[in-house]
């Protein structure tokens, strides 16, 4: 898999692929919708939803499918969007979902319940990621067959319920920061941070895609034998404190509430004073090791393959040339004193080796270190769905390794049909 022709702009995107990809993607929608709706005949474990959505007690069909939205994180959602942070573990969810379901209800003019489960779901269906990935693959490596490959093994996401039904913060995360990514790749470092930023209102790790502008701007210059100019290395730090200021202005929230009265609560008494580590210590046992019981093995059975996939291709692009590209880096920036011994790598390997990936290798091997170590390991079944590299990973494995791309492949359709079946009958792992 190589590109095509040597251009130097990449080509336009295929419309013929795109057609291919949408009519696909549409498919995959209908069928998760069609399980769902058969979901909507048996019993849920749990009948939390109808404290919220009393009317999916009756027979309406429409009522009953669209409660299928109403599950786990969401009602912690509900609640902020009608009465705010009144209580400290709901620090633990970002603003962002709880500001869709708000504005959704404000938008159509109903009842919160009511516009908030139609408009919700309407606008997650509006978050698809599909064209903006083949974009940004086209434009990493300039080959049609590979943004074709890649964008098509996205669709078989490993959490077809949080990404493609409820309003969770997933589907807008992973629009939010495709886009981003898609300007980063253009050197358009102002939109791209502007779109870092508002992810940032619906996950923490959001703060972490200001690696992608500080790559850009300050090491691809070292990277080219170069130095990043004063301005390259002012306008990196300013579009970092923006991607980082939603963050940082939830932590200063809870902080106002609950450590400047009379009685500040206990934490507030630490060195770093965070609200969102707090609770997510406190209420979600969230924290290095943690995890690692003999109860949660099962969740680490799940999140195996997703794990194991990225892990593969991060460290194989990272030994094949992201250790490299880092070395030239801390060569030139006087970090590192050693002159690096460096050859690109062989032409069948660049599409799969593209240099604008290393960065993206990098993001993915800390975020999943993170999610490993000092996380509840299921999530990645659905935070994975916000990162390019993801879908290159696997595209990646179809060319090298295609025996085990296809079992991965039979996985992700098997772990798909169940996941929105426990998804429907509100079982875990949420």
């Amino acid at each position: 898999m190589t590109p095509t022709s040597t251009q130097s702009k990449s080509p336009s995107p295929s419309t013929s692929n795109l057609k291919k990809l949408l009519t696909s993607a549409i498919l995959y929608k209908i069928c998760s919708i069609v399980i769902l709706f058969f979901c909507t005949y048996a019993t849920p474990f749990d009948a939390s939803h109808l404290v919220i959505w009393p009317r999916a007690a009756t027979q309406s069909i429409f009522d009953k499918f669209i409660s299928t939205t109403l599950r786990w994180d969401i009602f912690h959602f509900y609640e902020i969007a009608r009465h705010g942070y009144v209580y400290e573990h709901l620090y633990a969810f970002l603003p962002g979902g709880p500001a869709v379901i708000r504005a959704s209800s404000l938008i159509l003019g109903e009842s919160l319940s009511s516009g908030m489960f139609w408009g919700s779901w309407f606008l997650v269906a509006g978050c698809s990621t599909l064209f903006t990935l083949y974009e940004i693959t086209l434009l990493e490596t300039g080959s049609q067959q590979v943004a074709m490959l890649a964008t098509a093994c996205s669709i078989l996401t490993t959490s077809p319920a949080t990404l493609l039904h409820a309003p969770y913060a997933e589907p807008f995360f992973a629009f939010l920061t495709f886009r981003g990514i898609l300007h980063s790749t253009r050197r358009e470092w102002n939109r791209a941070a502007l779109y870092f930023a508002i992810a940032g209102l619906f996950r923490s790790n959001g703060i972490l895609f200001a690696g992608f502008v500080v790559w850009g701007l300050v090491c691809i210059p070292f990277r080219q034998h170069s130095t990043p100019s004063l301005l390259s290395i002012v306008k990196a730090t300013i579009l970092t404190g923006l991607i980082a200021t939603p963050f940082l202005a939830h932590l200063y929230s809870g902080y106002s509430q609950f450590c400047e009265g009379p009685s500040p609560q206990l934490w507030c008494g630490g060195q770093l004073p965070s609200i969102y580590n707090h609770v997510q210590a406190k209420y979600w046992n969230v924290g290095v090791f943690k995890y690692w019981t003999v109860a949660q093995i099962p969740n680490f059975v799940i999140a195996f393959p997703p794990l194991a996939v990225i892990t593969w291709a991060g460290w194989t692009h990272m030994t094949r040339r992201g250790l490299a590209d880092l070395h030239v880096v801390a060569y030139n920036s006087g970090i590192w004193l050693e002159p690096p011994s460096y050859s690109e790598p062989v032409a069948s390997d660049v599409t799969l080796l593209a240099p604008g990936i290393t960065p993206h290798a990098i993001h993915a091997l800390l975020f999943s270190g993170i999610i490993l170590f000092a996380s509840h390991v299921q999530i990645i079944l659905r935070v994975s769905s916000s990162m390019p590299f993801m879908s290159w990973a696997v595209a990646r494995l179809w060319v090298e390794h295609p025996k085990v791309a296809k079992w991965y492949a039979a996985w992700s359709i098997l772990w798909g049909v169940t996941s929105l079946v426990t998804w429907g009958l509100f079982l875990p792992p949420a």
